[in-house]
């Protein structure tokens, strides 16, 4: 039987279906960048070290391509440059984060950050198509080289 037939949702599944839109856009733009500077204040004394020993070329940027592939969002697709805006506040984040508290898995929790990051990006983007497509506006992006001038 499925959980939608069932009608048996948890209030934190019900809650997250119906504010998908505000957490995800208040997970990238607002609770990141505040978490960030909350430790950048308290002053993390790994963080040099960390920011060092993985750095966002090697490992997370090939992970970021490889699960932007598996999710067929090419540099074509118009969310692909949010998605890796995410990823890179993820990296951030996770870096910080680890820094703060003193893990040492630091690959694996940059890597589920970015997964969590991305999937984000993606709910925001397809939100703002739909809004776009209810009220009757037309969706343009600032890296479209090709504008015809008609909005």
């Amino acid at each position: 039987m499925d959980k939608e037939e069932d009608g048996h949702f948890t209030y934190q599944q019900k809650y997250y279906r119906k504010n998908k839109y505000e957490y995800c856009r208040k997970t990238l733009n607002e609770y990141s960048f505040a978490a960030i500077e909350k430790m950048k204040r308290t002053g993390v004394e790994k963080l040099e070290q960390y920011m060092i020993k993985y750095p966002w070329e090697t490992e997370a940027e090939r992970y970021t391509r490889r699960v932007l592939s598996r999710k067929n969002i090419t540099r074509s697709n118009g969310c692909y440059d949010d998605c890796c805006s995410a990823a890179m506040v993820a990296y951030l984040y996770s870096v910080y984060r680890c820094a703060f508290m003193g893990y040492d898995h630091v690959e694996f929790y940059v890597k589920k950050m970015i997964n969590i990051y991305i999937v984000c990006a993606i709910h925001v983007y397809h939100s703002v198509q739909m809004l776009c497509r209810e009220n009757g506006f037309r969706q343009i992006e600032m890296d479209n080289k090709i504008w015809n001038g008609k909005i």
